[in-house]
């Protein structure tokens, strides 16, 4: 399992975009299947920023889990205390 901590703010989508893709690239993940998670991972990460941080919040951090097994992706979004998980 890999992981990051991102600064909760909009402008760190794009890095939390593309330490997910990183991974993915690493595996053997369509292009199209590649598209579609990290489309995921955008829309989770987004959804953060905006509902749980206010639209973004310098002080806080959003950590990201990857994990790969074999065919099955994990990936995991720590708010403070909370988790969520998309798979």
């Amino acid at each position: 399992m890999e992981s990051n901590e991102f600064i909760a703010t909009k402008d760190q989508l794009k890095n939390i975009r593309a330490f997910v893709r990183s991974h993915l690239n690493e595996k053997d993940f369509s292009k199209d299947e590649t598209e579609k998670i990290i489309l995921a991972v955008g829309e989770a990460s987004m959804n953060i920023v905006q509902h749980a941080y206010k639209g973004g919040n310098e002080d806080k951090k959003i950590k990201v889990e990857i994990e790969i097994n074999e065919k099955k992706l994990f990936v995991f979004f720590y708010k403070e205390d909370r988790k969520r998980q998309i798979r």
